[in-house]
C-alpha cells in the first residue's frame, strides 16, 4: 500500500505539475494579446515639430502706472511733541496757590491760572514807586512855577536896564553945567545895577532850567520803576502759555521759589510731528517730484533769489502724508491723521542706519479718520489722541518725475534680473514637409529579439494658442515697492523705473526655467495672452 502511494505521487509532481504549469503560461501569453509599434514625437521640421521641442513658460504682461494719483512710499515712525514749554518763575517768592489742574497728564488750556506766587512785596512796591512819581511830578511843577516867575522877572529887569540905559545918554549928551558929574555917576550906577539884576536873573533861569531837567529824569526813571513793579506784580500770576497737557510738575502750594526756578512743563497739543527715517532712494523719489516747488514766499514767475536758491537744498517739499496707527490686538481698527513732510530733522546722515531723518507735521491732530471714514467727537467719548511715543505708519504720496511701470511680483528674479520674452514667430517657421504617419524605423535590437516598429506621429498643438520666443535676462532693474491695483486686487506688482529695453506691454516669464544663459539664445514658448500687455490700472 505504501509502494502504490510512493508511485502516486511521483506522477503528480513529475508529469501532472509540469502540464499545468505550461498551460497556464501559454494561457498568459494569449491573453496579453500581440504589442503595438511605439508612438513617438516626430523629429521633423514641421511648425508643430518645433514648437512642441520649445521647453513651456509662463508669462505676464508689463503694465503702464498712468491712472494711479500717488506713488506712496511707506516707511515707519515715533510720535513726538511739536514743542514743550518749560514755565519758570519769573520772580521770587512764595506759592500761595497751585491750581488742581496743574497735575501731571491733566489737560489745561490757553490761559488757565495754574500757580499765584504771594504779591504782598510787589504791591508794596507798585505803592511806593507810585509816591516816588506823584512827588517828582509835584517838584516839576513846582519849578515849572518858579520858571514862569523868573520869565516875568527877567522881562521887567530888561525893562528898568533899558530905561537906565536912556537915562545916562540923556544926561551925558546934555550941554555942559546942564547936569552935574554927580548926576551923571548916579545915572551909570543905577544902570549897571540894573544889568547885574538882569544877570541874576538869567542864571536863575538857567538853574531852573537844569533842575527842571532833572526832575524830568527823575521823574521818568520812578515811572519806569513803577511799571517794572507792575510786571512783577502780574508775573505772580502764572497762567497757561498755550493748550497742552502737564508732563512734569516741579513745586507744591506753599513751596519758596526763586527767579528762573522751573514750576512745570506743558506739551503742546495743537500739532504734534511723527520722527521718521527715508532711505536715499526713497529721499531722491521725494526730491524729484512735479508740481511741487521748495521756493516758499517767491513767485512762479519771479526768479528765485539767491537766498531762496540757497536754502532749497535744505528743505524738503510739502508732500502730503497720512499717519496709520493699527491699535494693538484689534487687527481690524485703525485710525488715520493726515499731515506732510515738514523738514529735515537736522542736517546729515545718520551714523548707524545710514538714513535721513526727517519729521513729518500733523497741523490738526484732531481730525482723525476710522478705517477711511472721519469720526467725530460728539457721542464718540473723545478723539483718540496722536501722542508720544506711539510706533505709526507713514505714507508719503509722491508724484515722481520719472516713468513708471508695473512689474509682475514674480518676474522680479534674485539680483534685480528681468527675464524679458521677446516673441520671434521666426523660431518654428516650417522648413520641411511633414512626415507621413507611418513606420520609419526599428530599434536597434540584437538578433534573436522581436521586431517592434516605431511610428512617427505629429504632435497635437494648436499653433494659435502658443507663441514661440527668446529669453532675455535684463539686469539692474530698479524697483521701488509693491503695490495691489484696485481693479485687481488678487495680483500684486513691483513698481519699478521704466528703462527703454523693458516698456509697458512686453512679456517677462514668471516660471522656472533650468540652465537659461539669458542672452536670447535660449528659446521658449508661451501661451498667447488673451488681452493686451499694456494696461492701464
Amino acid at each position: 500500500m505504501s509502494r502504490s502511494t510512493h508511485q502516486a505521487q511521483n506522477i503528480l509532481f513529475g508529469l501532472v505539475l509540469p502540464v499545468l504549469l505550461l498551460a497556464a503560461g501559454i494561457a498568459s501569453f494569449v491573453a496579453m494579446g500581440s504589442q503595438q509599434p511605439k508612438l513617438t514625437p516626430s523629429d521633423g521640421g514641421d511648425s508643430i515639430s518645433k514648437m512642441a521641442k520649445l521647453s513651456i513658460v509662463g508669462v505676464q504682461a508689463i503694465r503702464s502706472y498712468e491712472g494711479l494719483e500717488s506713488l506712496d512710499v511707506s516707511i515707519s515712525g515715533t510720535v513726538v511733541p511739536f514743542r514743550q514749554v518749560t514755565l519758570g518763575a519769573e520772580i521770587a517768592g512764595r506759592i500761595q496757590f497751585k491750581s488742581e489742574e496743574c497735575r501731571i497728564g491733566r489737560y489745561v488750556h490757553k490761559g488757565d491760572v495754574l500757580f499765584k506766587i504771594d504779591p504782598t512785596d510787589f504791591q508794596l512796591d507798585v505803592d511806593r514807586l507810585a509816591a516816588m512819581r506823584d512827588s517828582e511830578y509835584a517838584q516839576q511843577k513846582e519849578l515849572d512855577q518858579e520858571l514862569a516867575n523868573a520869565k516875568r522877572s527877567l522881562t521887567l529887569s530888561e525893562e528898568d536896564y533899558a530905561l537906565q540905559e536912556r537915562e545916562q545918554k540923556r544926561l551925558e549928551s546934555l550941554p555942559s553945567g546942564f547936569a552935574s558929574a554927580t548926576e551923571v555917576d548916579q545915572a551909570r550906577r543905577l544902570r549897571i545895577t540894573s544889568a547885574n539884576q538882569r544877570l541874576t536873573i538869567q542864571n536863575q533861569l538857567q538853574m531852573i532850567e537844569t533842575r527842571r531837567t532833572r526832575i524830568q529824569l527823575a521823574e521818568r526813571l520812578a515811572a519806569t520803576q513803577l511799571e517794572q513793579a507792575k510786571v512783577n506784580l502780574d508775573r505772580t500770576i502764572v497762567k497757561a502759555p498755550l493748550s497742552g497737557v502737564i508732563v512734569t510738575e516741579s513745586v507744591q502750594e506753599d513751596s519758596y521759589v526763586q527767579k528762573g526756578a522751573t514750576l512745570c512743563m506743558i506739551e503742546d497739543t495743537e500739532r504734534v510731528e511723527v520722527s521718521c527715517n527715508l532711505r536715499s532712494d526713497q529721499l531722491l523719489l521725494v526730491l524729484d517730484q512735479s508740481g511741487t516747488s521748495k521756493q516758499s514766499g517767491a513767485s512762479k514767475t519771479s526768479p528765485p533769489s539767491s537766498r531762496i536758491v540757497q536754502s532749497s537744498s535744505y528743505e524738503l517739499p510739502k508732500t502730503p502724508v497720512t499717519i496709520s496707527y493699527l491699535v494693538a490686538g484689534r487687527d481690524n481698527t485703525e485710525f488715520q491723521w493726515h499731515g506732510h513732510l515738514s523738514r529735515y530733522e537736522g542736517i546729515g546722515i545718520d551714523q548707524q542706519t545710514r538714513t535721513i531723518p526727517v519729521r513729518v507735521s500733523v497741523d490738526n491732530p484732531r481730525e482723525v479718520w476710522q478705517n477711511g471714514k472721519q469720526i467725530q467727537e460728539d457721542n464718540n467719548g473723545g478723539l483718540p489722541a496722536l501722542v508720544r511715543g506711539m510706533f505709526v505708519e507713514c505714507k508719503i504720496q509722491t508724484k515722481p518725475n520719472q516713468s513708471l511701470v508695473l512689474l509682475p511680483k514674480l518676474a522680479l528674479k534674485p539680483g534685480n534680473q528681468v527675464w524679458w520674452f521677446e516673441p520671434d514667430d521666426s523660431l518654428v517657421r516650417a522648413d520641411a514637409p511633414e512626415p507621413d504617419v507611418k513606420a520609419v524605423s526599428n530599434f536597434a535590437r540584437k538578433p534573436d529579439a522581436p521586431k517592434v516598429d516605431l511610428v512617427a506621429t505629429k504632435p497635437k498643438l494648436d499653433l494659435d494658442k502658443w507663441a514661440a520666443g527668446r529669453v532675455r535676462v535684463l539686469s539692474d532693474v530698479r524697483v521701488i515697492s509693491t503695490i495691489r491695483l484696485p481693479s485687481d486686487p488678487k495680483q500684486e506688482y513691483w513698481i519699478a523705473e521704466s528703462r527703454a529695453d523693458l516698456p509697458a506691454g512686453s512679456l517677462t516669464v514668471v516660471t522656472p526655467l533650468a540652465n537659461i544663459i539669458g542672452d536670447g539664445s535660449d528659446k521658449a514658448r508661451c501661451e498667447r495672452l488673451s488681452h493686451g500687455g499694456d494696461q492701464k490700472p
